[in-house]
């Protein structure tokens, strides 16, 4: 079991546990149809979907499963167990994308670790399975009606892992101490290993796998200008956002118009 994590909107939370699977045999192949439950405490039992790893698994290499449920806000998660087992259709082993599972066999209970929910203060070596990302140099610069914030970033991923990133955002939230200023800007996940061959690095306005220097995000404000004297601090957020629900990891504090370390 890797992690656990708790995505959270106005009204539910989205309770999710990301299990891993190796790949023990010498040739590449698929990970098998699993049906999930999550059962509480107190015994309640939560349906939970499951994103398919649609990629064959190399020898030795590893799929991560995301499992999620839509837990009511409020309710305790704690001493949560997730029911796996392998999925029948028509009493037999489900196959195939179109396999509709009306059963399950060879259930088995797993403990869920405790979900880490401290946020730091950093945006450094933030894990979004099977992505860890680091961003520094941050900057802000106002120019020509423009609002540009600016940084460097390291974005790595977990070798031999595939996993389904449907629905899977990296989010940045930008927000200035007097709330004269805010916005927020989405890198989908399934961008991340995409190689970019049609637009320049200083073009490209997509968060991809590497080290990248000086990466810009332009905002079209020509009224900022004016609030300058006003402009002290702000705070940039970083959250995973699944499904539209959102998990904050990180916020980091900075003076407007310097270079952070």
């Amino acid at each position: 079991m890797k992690n656990v994590s708790t995505y959270e909107d106005k009204t539910n939370i989205m309770y999710s546990a990301m299990v891993e699977a190796t790949n023990l045999e010498k040739r590449f192949t698929n990970v098998s149809k699993l049906v999930a439950n999550f059962r509480s405490s107190d015994g309640t039992v939560f349906p939970a979907t499951i994103a398919e790893v649609k990629n064959k698994i190399s020898p030795s290499g590893k799929g991560l499963i995301n499992v999620w449920a839509s837990v009511p806000k409020g309710y305790s998660t704690a001493n949560m167990n997730l029911l796996l087992g392998e999925a029948v259709t028509d009493g037999k082993l489900s196959e195939g994308e179109k396999a509709v599972p009306d059963s399950y066999v060879n259930p088995v209970s797993y403990w869920l670790p405790e979900e880490k929910k401290d946020v730091a203060t950093k945006l450094a070596k933030l894990e979004l399975f099977p992505y860890t990302i680091s961003i520094d140099k941050i900057s802000t610069s106002i120019a020509d009606s423009v609002f540009t914030l600016k940084f460097n970033y390291e974005l790595t991923k977990e070798k031999l892992t595939e996993i389904n990133t449907e629905g899977h955002n990296l989010l940045l939230v930008f927000e200035d101490g007097g709330g004269i200023k805010r916005f927020e800007k989405k890198f989908d996940f399934k961008d991340f290993d995409v190689i970019n061959g049609e637009s320049t690095q200083d073009e490209d306005t997509k968060i991809r796998l590497g080290k990248r220097e000086n990466f810009k995000i332009a905002i079209p404000d020509s009224g900022l200008i004016f609030n300058t004297h006003f402009l002290k601090q702000y705070t940039l957020s970083v959250y995973d956002e699944f499904q539209g629900q959102r998990k904050l990891l990180a916020s980091q504090k900075a003076d407007w118009f310097i270079t952070t370390d």
